[in-house]
């Protein structure tokens, strides 16, 4: 595309999209590849930029960008950015400010907040609601293993009786009743053994995520990394952070 995408507009693709002007309050998204525009992705009431790999953009001011990795050229303001493994913003500017960045393993800027304090969020591999729902899969794998076991006591018990002729016509009813309900406990148990080594990986890929800025991070930016929180109380300077035993610890670049 040539030009601008106007309000309103939608374009889909599986393959690339490219868009030479800016994008305003369209939707734009590459089901299979990359998105790259060359002006300003603006949202001020709708639409935003998706890909399946990675978002190109110059500048992005109220955008909503979700891609693989996300690539700002020259600064991002009070936009909403989601990445599956990176956000650089890294020319000049290069400036993070405002809005929300989210990314799995790796955000980069030349400066991120601002002098005015204006509220930034940084999350990088923020494993909090994996946490959340680690403990939820645990206690439910917890109770449908109580629940299987107090049914294949009872099992045994009624087969033993069923062993000796003394069963009532009820009791063989539950018989049927309890084999069914072991059967899909045993398949549910199964499912959640799975979903729990998937979160379980999901966390620990999580582990070695990082935030660095090589210019200037500004007071009060909410950053979390991992299952850690900092809030700088004044100007950091040329420094990364990654998470060390629940602690957001700095390093200089």
């Amino acid at each position: 595309i040539r030009g601008d995408v106007r309000p309103k507009f939608s374009v889909t693709a599986e393959g690339d999209i490219e868009i030479h002007g800016s994008v305003e309050d369209a939707i734009i998204e590459s089901t299979k590849g990359n998105v790259y525009v060359y002006g300003t992705a603006v949202n001020k009431t709708e639409g935003y930029v998706q890909a399946k790999l990675d978002i190109h953009v110059a500048i992005a001011i109220n955008a909503v960008l979700k891609g693989r990795n996300i690539f700002i050229e020259k600064e991002a303001m009070n936009s909403t950015l989601q990445a599956l493994e990176e956000i650089r913003v890294e020319g000049k500017p290069g400036a993070l400010v405002g809005g929300v960045a989210r990314a799995k393993k790796f955000i980069r800027a030349e400066k991120i907040g601002s002098e005015n304090w204006i509220k930034t969020e940084v999350f990088v591999g923020d494993a909090t609601k994996l946490q959340r729902f680690l403990s939820n899969i645990n206690q439910r794998l917890s109770k449908q293993k109580a629940d299987l076991e107090d049914l294949r006591n009872s099992l045994k018990m009624l087969k033993l009786r069923e062993e000796n002729g003394s069963l009532t016509e009820s009791q063989y009813e539950q018989i049927s009743s309890y084999e069914e309900n072991i059967k899909e406990l045993e398949e549910d148990i199964e499912v959640d053994i799975e979903e729990e080594k998937r979160v379980r990986t999901e966390i620990e890929e999580r582990k070695t995520a990082r935030l660095e800025v090589v210019d200037t991070l500004y007071p009060q930016v909410d950053i979390r990394i991992f299952k850690g929180y900092f809030l700088p109380n004044e100007n950091q300077k040329h420094t990364g952070f990654q998470c060390k035993n629940g602690l957001v610890v700095p390093y200089t670049i």
